[in-house]
């Protein structure tokens, strides 16, 4: 219940919502106006008109059939299915590209992403299962993902991955007997369990000599509590001189996804509670810290609000952070408009996940309740999935803008209106069967068609969403062109005599099937947003 939040409508679904509003006021009072226009032109031409009745019936049927068919092309019906589908379509691909979308308008919204808070351990760095020893006597030991149990002869274990590395390094480098013996050994006599605040756990055992106290955590504080080392032969006391530490190392193609992300738009900001020095190498080695500003969660929560906006746009690294850390920066980063995209695994970032546009997860080491706040699980747990999600997104806002152009067409519309207002018989050239098969099944088809199209490398190098609007007008205008030229000179043109109701029957054909051949021009034409006239790139891998 806690991570419950209000779900916000996405930018698509929004400006979708509006285009149906819009479509419909126009499509039903264009509708309506033609109807009256011509039943007031039949009503006026009653008087003088000698036809039998049924054929007077006959002229009023087709009037309200064309009414309507105007309507049917002005609102799109197969726009929602396509839209449906696209995502549907993404959403597949996305989960060979290991991307678990859990839930669908997160495909869309990540054409939107303009900042990207990632987590550390995970995303950015991976755990790989052995340790080494390095040249100054000095034991470091890799996280690494474990099972428990033995497994081809090798000890493993399960649970908390800095626990299992050092168990890991206790078995294979300081002779430790098995975890049960140990355990079974000792006598436990308080034990503390890991605290956000205080960044560290405790054990006190009882030894023969008194009580020992075991600590864990933050390299800062448990080096601040310890100056000297027992050693463990001689139960001599002795300065420390030596230390286990935890290397993470980066994730193979990490920094290139930063700067594909980069140059994509997209800010990258690294928010994790571990040590400023570590996160400082790890966000140089990734590429996320450059020129900006690195802080810790307690400086980060003395801040005004006046500095926070001042310092936010600006800040790449935050260490040492809360949970409530990352939920204001998330919420001062969307007051301007931004859309934010989340990486965790843990269950106190739920809240976090829940309240930002896009929510990711660590498949691997991710928590059942994380992963009910989150809105793509990255099965591979790595950054380098977030840049192919980011690809797909602005690959499923193109698709849906040629969708648009080929759906939303109001060139049909228009030439209904004008044809049935210059037919002597108030009749248009395009006839209200061959209207409702351009709309149903031409404009229908291409447009799953274009919803197809795979991302490619220019979808990351993308501007701003184009104007669909100019593309959708610009060509109207081409047909409306073309088309009535035809429709009122294509007789004196292709040297037909209209008077033949069989060469009449003949121009109408020529009109229709240039209007359908224009529509396939425009779906190949859609298929390019930008002033590149190779609209064919890419076409052999739809």
């Amino acid at each position: 219940m806690s991570v419950r939040t209000d779900t916000e409508s996405t930018p698509l679904k929004k400006k979708l919502e509006g285009l149906a509003v819009a479509i419909a006021k126009l499509g039903s009072g264009a509708s309506l106006f033609m109807f009256f226009i011509l039943l007031f032109w039949f009503c006026a031409s009653l008087p003088g008109d000698t036809r039998p009745p049924e054929e007077k019936e006959s002229t009023f049927v087709g009037l309200l059939v064309v009414a309507i068919a105007f309507i049917a092309v002005a609102v799109s019906e197969g726009l929602p299915l396509a839209v449906t589908l696209v995502l549907a379509f993404a959403t597949t691909r996305l989960l060979k590209e290991n991307n678990l979308v859990r839930v669908l308008r997160a495909c869309e919204t990540m054409r939107n992403a303009t900042c990207i808070c990632s987590d550390k351990t995970g995303t950015l760095v991976f755990r790989p299962d052995k340790s080494i020893r390095n040249a100054a006597n000095k034991y470091t030991t890799h996280k690494m993902t474990v099972v428990g149990g033995c497994l081809d002869g090798m000890t493993t274990f399960i649970g908390s991955k800095t626990e299992t590395a050092l168990l890991q390094f206790a078995t294979d480098d300081l002779a430790m007997q098995s975890v049960s013996e140990t355990r079974a050994n000792e006598q436990i006599v308080l034990l503390e369990l890991f605290d956000c605040a205080k960044k560290y756990t405790t054990a006190v055992i009882k030894v023969p000599l008194g009580y020992r106290l075991l600590l864990k955590g933050a390299s800062e504080l448990v080096l601040g509590f310890c100056s000297w080392q027992v050693n463990a032969r001689t139960d001599e006391v002795e300065p420390l001189d030596r230390v286990v530490g935890i290397q993470d190392p980066v994730h193979p193609g990490v920094s290139i996804a930063v700067r594909s992300a980069r140059r994509a738009g997209v800010t990258t900001r690294m928010v994790t509670g571990d040590n400023v020095i570590t996160e400082r190498s790890i966000a140089t080695k990734c590429g996320i810290f450059t020129d900006g500003i690195i802080l810790e969660g307690p400086e980060f929560r003395r801040l005004s609000e006046l500095e926070l906006d001042n310092v936010i746009p600006r800040l790449q690294v935050l260490a040492r952070s809360s949970p409530e850390d990352k939920g204001i920066l998330v919420t001062r980063l969307k007051a301007p408009g931004e859309t934010i995209a989340v990486t965790s695994d843990r269950t106190n970032n739920a809240a976090a996940l829940k309240a930002v546009d896009i929510g990711f997860l660590m498949g691997k080491s991710g928590t059942e309740v994380a992963k009910e706040a989150s809105e793509i699980i990255l099965m591979d747990d790595n950054f380098t999935s977030i840049v192919t999600a980011l690809k797909w997104g602005r690959a499923v806002n193109n698709a849906v803008q040629r969708l648009l152009q080929i759906t939303v067409n109001i060139t049909a519309v228009i030439l209904s209106f004008v044809m049935s207002m210059a037919n002597a018989d108030m009749e248009p050239v395009l006839k209200a069967v061959q209207l409702l098969w351009i709309n149903l099944i031409m404009d229908t088809m291409a447009a799953l068609a274009l919803a197809t199209d795979s991302p490619n490398r220019l979808h990351l190098r993308q501007g701003p969403p184009a104007k669909v609007w100019k593309m959708i007008i610009g060509q109207s205008i081409f047909q409306l062109t073309v088309i009535l030229v035809l429709y009122f000179a294509g007789d004196s043109i292709l040297h037909y005599d209209t008077t033949i109701p069989s060469q009449k029957l003949h121009l109408d054909t020529i009109i229709f099937n240039t209007f359908v051949w224009m529509q396939i021009f425009n779906e190949l034409n859609c298929r390019r947003f930008d002033n590149n006239f190779n609209v064919c790139v890419g076409i052999h891998r739809n």
